[in-house]
């Protein structure tokens, strides 16, 4: 039986078809659904906001600690975004939200074990210029780690 379910969000159109693929199965199914955003640590959001590699980030510190706080901002204000139309769509539904900072397929993992969901919906591509280097292969590292179904919306 499916009860809880675990939706990697990141604010990307492809995401929101996600998000609402998994709001209608939590409907149906009656259960209980996560939004998680997962912030990349600061080295990885660097390079992705400017397109340097990781290895000059250390160096830059003090950008990138901006360029970090910034994109927590910015992935906290898309989470509530997704948090506020999930329940004005489903307003029966115990929809809750989370962000995480670190390597989006392990928070992901991590998550939904200590949160003993029965299943992940997420999509199989996500956003960004430095795509394949950040989020590429997160739902394949997910999808072969985590210890639950995995749904993969196209």
């Amino acid at each position: 039986m499916i009860k809880k379910i675990l939706v990697p969000y990141d604010g990307s159109k492809h995401s929101d078809k996600v998000l609402e693929y998994a709001l209608n199965l939590a409907d149906k199914w009656d259960a209980a659904l996560e939004i998680l955003t997962v912030v990349p640590e600061e080295s990885y959001v660097y390079a992705y906001r400017t397109g340097i590699d990781c290895s000059i980030c250390k160096a830059k510190k003090e950008l990138v600690h901006k360029y970090q706080h910034t994109f927590n901002v910015e992935r906290e204000d898309i989470l509530s975004s997704a948090f506020k139309m999930a329940n004005e769509k489903y307003p029966d539904l115990d929809v809750t939200s989370k962000l995480l900072v670190g390597r989006p397929s392990d928070k992901i993992v991590e998550e939904c074990k200590k949160g003993n969901f029965d299943l992940i919906v997420m999509g199989n591509r996500g956003l960004g210029r430095v795509k394949g280097f950040l989020l590429g292969s997160v739902s394949q590292r997910v999808s072969n780690d985590a210890e639950c179904p995995v749904l993969i919306v196209k």
